[in-house]
């Protein structure tokens, strides 16, 4: 069955034998290919022929089989495996393999490198806690693409110790809402790709600006503003003032590589996001503050250290995040699909700390210390066409193993600590097409919409969309659902597996003045591909070599 067909199988493969004076050897040819000379062969038997002749039989029957297999077998996703595989012993071009075919189609590549870094400030005014933090990414794709994603956020939270206990024993509990305004700049490769990106980020998030756009909050929207405004501005003196003056107007070809130039510089996307943060901790040994149980002369609880040169933590944190995109643009190789991103994270991290010189029960010396620690997020993404409705659906899921050093010391209520770790990812993502005009693809899409609830609207004439699981409603229980997605996932989805090394540098330092307590941090992440491999669940699991993504 063609690619109009419903499973997009391979084209009919044409089968012919042609019998020489030596041997039989079936020849395969793909559709609309020509065969010329073909003809008839006399041939004059000989002694010894009776090998030749049993080889030609065997030839034929094989011949017969695969022609048989395939007029059935070209029906099922087995089948098309099957055709390929025949095609590639052969050595002969049978149209295009139908799961290479579909990785284009749904655009797969894989992320090479990125890199993540943000710098942020709190204050603190007893157990409430007031964020600011800016971030930006750099993300090169296989495809020789890029984007840069930038942000501003701000939030509230709480942080609290829980009462102690008669024994060199700390906890904490805190947690967060957070939400975040940014762009998003998409540098495809004719654009540039990564070497434009990188350039763009220099500029924009130098060490100056950074510091600026820290201070003053909405700056980046203010360069994004700006940059617009003065572009306008340039585009009326090219197009009216100077041809005015001159009878000089731009060329077709001046007016494409001024518009390319300004889409470098100017958003493709907008994103909001908003985030709620939860994380519980337990401290032990020296340096710790605990509840003795004795009272003091004043009658207050006595506050004693732990003491030694040992020290451990232990903590666990949670992230839930919505993040929705809006595409400003399309038609252009630098355009966005709106889109909306729901996650779960969570983390756990266990540090073993040693302080120098042994007892540090009067505080001030610094503890070098491991860190162990292991984490999982889960997310989809939901991507929509120019009419808002759902198109692709991804779901990754991530599981996170790492370990490294730093070093935390303190002298009363002065704090810094700095840690490097290296962290192995694995990550498997499996993406749903939801394209009606097939069978598959309505099938997914009537399970997607089962599950999921989508809203929103037109705003200034761009997309913004959410699509939201239901927590009640439709057909079926929640689970019921569920079940009903997971399987049209299980059964046609385009899946990839890859494996990430991360690299996770952070410092943090808190100091008190006039009894206020303030904090800042800074964190730096990079990625970089290890390996990546295809699987198209449609077509029997078949493994596809995806473009650029070998991980060098």
């Amino acid at each position: 069955m063609g690619p109009g067909g419903s499973r997009g199988g391979p084209d009919r493969v044409v089968i012919l034998v042609v019998m020489s004076p030596d041997r039989a050897f079936p020849t395969l040819f793909a559709p609309h290919q020509a065969v010329a000379g073909a003809r008839g062969v006399n041939r004059v038997w000989r002694r010894g022929d009776r090998g030749a002749a049993s080889l030609e039989y065997v030839g034929v029957m094989f011949v017969a089989v695969v022609v048989a297999g395939s007029a059935i077998g070209l029906l099922t996703p087995v089948g098309g495996v099957f055709a390929a595989k025949i095609c590639e012993a052969f050595g002969a071009t049978c149209g295009s393999n139908p799961a290479e075919q579909r990785a284009k189609d749904l655009k797969v590549t894989c992320v090479q490198h990125k890199r993540d870094r943000d710098l942020g400030y709190n204050v603190k005014f007893k157990s409430v806690k007031g964020f600011r933090k800016d971030a930006d990414s750099i993300t090169k794709y296989g495809d020789g693409g890029a984007s840069v994603v930038t942000t501003q956020g701000s939030g509230i939270g709480l942080e609290a110790e829980l009462p102690n206990l008669p024994i060199p024993l700390g906890f904490k509990v805190g947690g967060s809402l957070n939400q975040d305004l940014g762009y998003v700049y998409r540098f495809p490769k004719e654009y540039g790709g990564g070497e434009a990106a990188q350039g763009f980020i220099d500029d924009r998030r130098s060490g100056f600006q950074q510091t600026a756009q820290i201070i003053l909050p909405g700056l980046q929207t203010a360069e994004e503003g700006g940059t617009r405004a003065v572009d306008g501005v340039s585009n009326w003196v090219q197009d009216d003032v100077a041809p005015f003056l001159s009878g000089h107007k731009p060329s077709e070809q001046e007016l494409a590589k001024r518009a390319q130039d300004q889409r470098k510089d100017t958003a493709d996307a907008v994103l909001v996001a908003l985030n709620l943060q939860g994380s519980f901790s337990i401290e032990a040994g020296a340096d710790v503050k605990y509840k003795t149980g004795n009272k003091n002369a004043l009658g207050d609880d006595e506050i004693a250290k732990g003491g030694g040169p040992l020290r451990g933590e232990v903590k666990a944190s949670v992230e839930i995040k919505g993040a929705m995109t809006v595409g400003l643009g399309t038609g252009e190789p630098d355009s966005v699909a709106s889109s909306f991103t729901g996650s779960v994270k969570g983390d756990i991290e266990g540090t073993r700390a040693r302080a120098v010189g042994g007892d540090n029960a009067v505080g001030g010396l610094p503890f070098f210390s491991s860190k162990e620690s292991a984490g999982r997020s889960d997310s989809y993404t939901v991507t929509y066409d120019d009419a808002g409705n759902p198109k692709k659906l991804v779901v990754t899921g991530e599981k996170r193993l790492g370990s490294g050093d730093g070093f935390k010391a303190s002298r009363g209520s002065d704090k810094g600590s700095f840690s490097d770790r290296g962290i192995v990812a694995h990550e498997y993502t499996k993406i749903l097409d939801l394209d009606t005009t097939t069978p598959e693809g309505k099938a997914n899409r009537e399970a997607f919409d089962k599950f999921f609830v989508t809203t929103g609207g037109t705003v200034a004439g761009k997309q913004a969309r959410m699509s939201v699981p239901r927590l009640g409603g439709g057909e079926g229980t929640f689970w019921e659902q569920q079940d009903a997605l997971t399987a049209r996932l299980d059964a046609d989805a385009f899946m990839v597996d890859s494996t990430y090394v991360d690299g996770k540098e952070a410092a943090e330092g808190e100091l008190e003045i006039a009894g206020q307590e303030m904090g800042g941090s800074m964190n730096s992440t990079t990625r970089t591909l290890v390996s990546a491999t295809g699987h198209d669940l449609r077509n029997d699991g078949q493994a596809v070599s995806l473009a650029n993504c070998e991980g060098k």
